[in-house]
């Protein structure tokens, strides 16, 4: 979610995510050495909305992968805005998506479309860009509670505590209640939540995600002095430090023919909060 997504000059659409997803029209993993797509489980808010646009005609179909240690996907030690920029590369050819293919991302979803758009701009056409822009970002410090948090929940596998029938998913909203006060963010955070073997766990890395936080605040070195007229639609939250008018040169550096557009009343987790 943190996310990504691809869609065709017809409208077809392909999303990349860092939450888990059961968008519409086919769902992949991030395939490793070759291993195939596999089917995601849980739904989230932006893939529910791309399928009910779909179904009515607004977008065409939906392609959603979550991203290395999120979801479905994988999991690894490197969890490097680079690593996930080759996955997706690796899975628009494993798909053999068109070259007018549109990708959508949230967040570290958006900054490896940002990535891909920089190495490798003939594999897709155009893309949307939700809440984050090719700047340098203390990650680490926004967000380690959140990390913090879910971790402390200790769903840790195997354990016999974290059977579902010893508490409910409200229950454990509760205990996130705290430390995350938010109810959109903490309903985000929740669509990682996943019942696995009658047992409550998080369907992500939290470790990998917790090491490569600062890597991920960086943009890759691979984008340094280069830029893209590729396309490109950069939608922010007016309350989030991404936000700010001043990266919007930044942005225009990278992307000349970007159109930033800001949404009122909006954090970071624009489709959670409005």
């Amino acid at each position: 979610l943190q996310s990504t997504a691809a869609a065709t000059r017809s409208n077809d659409v392909f999303l990349l995510n860092t939450a888990t997803l059961d968008a519409s029209t086919r769902e992949v993993a991030a395939p490793d050495a070759g291993r195939p797509p596999r089917p995601l489980r849980q739904p989230a808010q932006l893939a529910i909305n791309l399928d009910q646009d779909a179904e009515e005609g607004v977008v065409g179909s939906v392609v959603a992968m979550d991203l290395r240690n999120h979801g479905s996907s994988p999991r690894h030690p490197d969890c490097s805005i680079q690593s996930m920029t080759r996955d997706l590369a690796h899975t628009l050819r494993h798909l053999n998506l068109p070259p007018s293919t549109t990708i959508l991302g949230h967040s570290m979803g958006g900054k490896v479309a940002m990535n891909l758009a920089i190495q490798e701009p003939n594999i897709f056409d155009r893309m949307i860009i939700a809440d984050v822009a090719p700047v340098k970002h203390d990650t680490r410090s926004e967000f380690t509670p959140y990390i913090e948090a879910m971790k402390a929940l200790d769903l840790t596998p195997g354990n016999p505590e974290n059977h579902i029938s010893n508490f409910t998913r409200t229950d454990l909203e509760q205990k996130l209640k705290l430390a995350i006060p938010s109810e959109g963010v903490r309903h985000f955070l929740l669509s990682n939540l996943i019942i696995f073997d009658k047992q409550w766990a998080w369907a992500m890395n939290l470790d990998a995600i917790e090491v490569w936080l600062d890597d991920i605040g960086f943009m890759p070195e691979e984008m340094a002095s280069k830029s893209s007229m590729k396309e490109a639609v950069f939608i922010m939250g007016e309350r989030s430090s991404y936000g700010d008018p001043v990266n919007n040169p930044i942005i225009h550096k990278y992307f000349p023919a970007a159109d930033i557009r800001v949404i009122k009343g909006a954090g970071h987790w624009l489709h959670a909060e409005q």
